[in-house]
């Protein structure tokens, strides 16, 4: 995670699923408690995407809505992307092409 002051960039490479999904959301969660009023989850890396991974997505984005800060996926044109768009769930959410700041690896 690249936390900067008003934002925060997620890197995410390699499967997003039920073991790893709560990683995601607790690093979501840290941004949000350091300050951060837009999140944005960079997904170009990921290789595999379940439906944990697609609802803590959903989820992220509603919460952000209500609460009003920004919840912003770059979705790449991998496999995230794929799942994505097949679910719908794709045209729900707030996508952006490239990160505000440098790439960084999640910790």
């Amino acid at each position: 995670m690249r936390l900067e002051p008003d934002h925060a960039l997620i890197a995410v490479a390699g499967e997003i699923d039920v073991a790893t999904v709560l990683e995601l959301d607790q690093i979501l969660l840290r941004a949000r408690d350091r300050g951060a009023n837009r999140l944005v989850v960079d997904l170009r890396d990921v290789t595999f995407m379940d439906t944990t991974g697609i609802s803590v997505l959903v989820r992220w984005t509603r919460v952000a809505r209500r609460a009003g800060f920004r919840f912003t996926v770059i979705p790449g044109e991998g496999a995230a992307r794929r799942v994505l768009d097949l679910t719908g769930v794709l045209e729900t959410l707030d996508l952006a092409d490239e990160p505000p700041v440098a790439e960084a690896e999640c910790p």
